[in-house]
């Protein structure tokens, strides 16, 4: 008989395999928008016909590029850090210092998000 696995044991590799497709969607805009503006320039230089909708394109993939990949890169640990104080200290007050960042930078980003719902929600029913 096959055992059934519980939500709380696939959430971990749901949630893995979710910020590795963000990051990778990241990637492919990174691109699909590079290719975008240099069709737009080429067609403007040789056509005098550039693509319309280049600059709002480009700044809406900006925008999904930077925030995208953020859950897989905190997965990684790959954020650039500065370590000139944090490397004096001890391996425990590190660890301490980590889950205080992490834990104010949840509550920071929660809260953006939930002041940035009420305004989307507000324009939405004006």
């Amino acid at each position: 008989m096959k055992k059934t696995r519980k939500a709380p044991e696939l959430a971990p590799g749901i949630i893995d395999r979710l910020s590795r497709v963000l990051a990778l969607t990241a990637g492919v805009l990174i691109l699909l928008i590079t290719l975008i503006i240099t069709y737009s320039v080429v067609a403007r230089k040789l056509f005098n016909a550039p693509l319309g909708l280049t600059l709002e394109l480009s700044e809406y993939a900006m925008l999904a590029f930077v925030f995208l990949p953020l859950a897989w890169i905190q997965a990684q640990n790959g954020h650039i850090r500065i370590d000139l104080i944090t490397s004096r200290l001890s391996a425990k007050k590190q660890t301490f210092l980590g889950i205080f960042v992490s834990v104010s930078g949840l509550i920071f980003f929660a809260l953006l998000a939930w002041k940035s719902w009420e305004i989307a929600w507000k324009s939405y029913e004006l």
